[in-house]
Parts: C-alpha cells; structure tokens; sequence
C-alpha cells in the first residue's frame, strides 16, 4: 500500500511539474513546503504558510460555525509555528520549467501556490491555488486520469454555456484552457460569502437557470433517459472493495431503489415533469453569496435534462450529511417544498414528492458504484451510505 500510495503522489507531482531535488543540489528549489495525506497515504494538500495561513485553506471552505472554528484553530497553529506537528515536511521541491505550474505561474503573473491533490478514485485531478503576494487569484485544475482529462473538459464546456446563457443573477468563473489543464480566473468575487442555508440569492439564481433550461418529459422517459432500471439492476449482488461498507446495507438500497422504480413507472409513468439544466454538485462549498448574485463553480458535473430541484434536493441533503446532522428524509420537506415554489408557484406535494425520488435514484445511481469499485473510501462515503439505506 505504501508503494502505490508513493507512485500515485509522484504521479500527481509530475502532473503539475514539480519534483524533488537532492538536499546537496545547487538547482533553485523550495523547501518550505508541508504536505497532508488522505488515510489511504496519498497525498491531499501540499503548502507553504504565509504569515498565520496555512495555503491548504484555499480550497477550504469554512461553511458552518465548526469548520469556522477549524480555520482558526489552523491560524493559531501556524501563527505558533506548530504546523510540522500536524504536517509532514516535504523533501526539497522542484518546479519543471516546461511544467504546467511554471507556465501557468508565468501566466498569470502570479508568485506563490498550493496544491489540493484531488479527492481518490478515478476522476482525481490536481487542483492549484495561485496566488500574488498571498492572494489567491487563479486556480489551475490539472487531469490526473483519462476520466479526470474529460471531467476538466466538461467543466470547460460548462462554462462556456453558462456565459451563453448571460444569466443576471449568477456569476461564474472565467476559464481557458492551457496544455489540457484549466486555468480559472474571476475566483475573488468582492464581499462575498459562503453560505451553508439556502436562501433568496441562492433561489433567485437557480430560478433563473431553471427558466432558461427548462422542458418537459414523462416520468418513464425521465428513466430510460438516465438508464436509471439498468444502473441498480447492475448493482445488485456488487460487493464494495473496501470492507468497511456494509454489503447488506447496499443490498438494501439496490432492493429499496428497484422497488421505488416499479411505483413510479405503475403510478406516475405518463405523467409530465419539468427538467433542466443542474449543476449536480451544488452545496456551500461549490458556491458563494454576494450582494445580488449566486457564484457558482466546480462546474464539471453540469448536466441538461435532471429533475426540477435537484440542484436544492443536492445542497440541502449533502449539507446535512457532510456536516453529521444525520437528518432523515422527510426532515427537511417543508423547507424544500417552500424552496420549490420559489421555483414554480405550481408544484403539488404529490409532484414534490416524485421530484425527490428522482434526485435520490439519479444520485444514488451515479455514486454508489463509484464507491464500491474504491479500496479505501472517506470516511463521508460510509456515512452517505448509511444514510441512503435509510430511504
């Protein structure tokens, strides 16, 4: 396990173009340099300390009073010059000259950087912080994998319809692309926030993405569309190849996901319900509030023709998970359904109720085999597991 988890954190240094250097080289390289490791040893954020800020916190997103709390504990720790108790020091590093970072420094016209190393699994993709004189001005997302090459693109592509679709009230990321790589500038929005309860400027901008994207289907449709019968019938009998997850409990789900398709083909199969375009990873850490305008980014996973609401299904059940509420299913339907009708003034409960299905089988379609085909998951994937056999 050791050997590989090296092989894939030298593989993601050679990536961005960065190696390392002989303690006795006379190359320029850095040796400030800290990095943190995910439990399966592969590398999550390499960094530099300027000041009291520990450059991992760029790609933290400080979403409700304890992840707050967090931030300024790392403050202290780094302003009492503890960071080497809770990060190990990296050998001396090298940036390549022909290597994305040095070009996309150089491009920038920036002098600092910090490294998330992606999440594991097969969508992993490198993620830079750059930044001038300490402030972060651009991020750089860089492909690990052939599918992360596609997930990058995609994001690409994603933005480019957004900007088409000139919505008032939502603002996105500039971006181009360098050498397969994305360069994001535009990341520094003024007063902005994040914010973990979905609000007015939250709904106004997903109002407008909706009215822009929006058409109708049936129900039936909806599911052949998304392969939706195939994908938990593909399910079925799979054994996770991390022994942490609970085979029954994914039993469970598949049996329970089958027998919530069968009703809403035998009940609901003709009926008509909206879709649109959905971002499909919308939650306080992919987003930010200014004055009048929804920030969105993290724009790979963009898809036309999902279920009315799944984007506010998605922000207030994650939320809830990732923060070990543990909330069940039915907790948050009154605010949902109210966040609906934001959306259209028409929905019925019977319609509310189909909506939310709909986003938990799409979702839980999508992930669930990515999770079992993982050695070693997070520690949030056991947790979104139990609760998914809860539904």
């Amino acid at each position: 396990m050791r050997n590989q988890s090296k092989k894939v954190n030298e593989e993601i240094l050679n990536s961005i173009g960065i190696d390392f250097t002989d303690e006795n080289s006379q190359e320029k390289s850095d040796s400030k340099y800290y990095a943190m490791y995910w439990p399966d040893g592969t590398m999550r954020w390499a960094f530099t300390v300027t000041g009291i800020t520990p450059g991992f916190l760029a790609f933290y997103s400080a979403a409700n009073i304890r992840a707050k709390l967090g931030v300024c504990f790392m403050h202290m720790i780094a302003a009492m010059g503890l960071m080497k108790y809770f990060a190990k020091k990296m050998p001396r590093l090298r940036v390549l000259e022909q290597g994305i970072l040095a070009t996309s420094l150089k491009q920038t016209n920036c002098n600092g950087w910090s490294l998330f190393a992606g999440t594991p699994g097969i969508d992993r993709k490198a993620v830079l912080a750059l930044s001038d004189n300490g402030t972060i001005k651009n991020y750089v997302k860089v492909p690990i994998s052939d599918a992360s090459r596609n997930l990058v693109l995609d994001e690409f592509k994603a933005i480019e319809l957004f900007s088409n679709l000139q919505l008032k009230s939502v603002s996105i990321p500039s971006a181009k692309l360098l050498e397969g790589s994305l360069i994001l500038s535009n990341v520094n929005i003024e007063n902005s926030r994040v914010s973990s309860k979905l609000g007015c400027t939250h709904l106004n901008g997903l109002k407008q993405i909706f009215q822009s994207s929006k058409e109708e289907i049936t129900v039936n449709s909806y599911l052949e569309r998304h392969s939706l019968i195939e994908r938990f019938k593909f399910l079925t009998g799979k054994e996770a190849l991390d022994n942490r997850i609970d085979y029954e409990k994914i039993k469970l789900i598949t049996n329970n996901a089958l027998r919530e398709l069968d009703k809403l083909t035998a009940n609901f199969g003709s009926k008509s319900i909206h879709i649109s375009l959905a971002h499909r990873d919308f939650t306080p850490w992919n987003s930010l509030i200014a004055k009048n305008s929804l920030i969105i980014f993290d724009l790979e996973l963009v898809k036309q023709g999902l279920s009315f609401g799944f984007d506010i299904f998605h922000f207030t059940f994650q939320t809830s998970i990732m923060q070990g509420k543990g909330s069940g299913i039915n907790v948050y339907d009154e605010d949902l359904m109210n966040a609906l009708k934001e959306l259209s003034r028409n929905i019925t409960y019977e319609e509310f109720e189909i909506y939310k299905k709909l986003y938990f089988l799409y979702h839980i379609s999508e992930y669930l085999l990515k999770y079992l085909e993982q050695p070693i998951v997070h520690e949030q994937v056991i947790t979104q597991i139990d609760f998914w056999s809860t539904l």
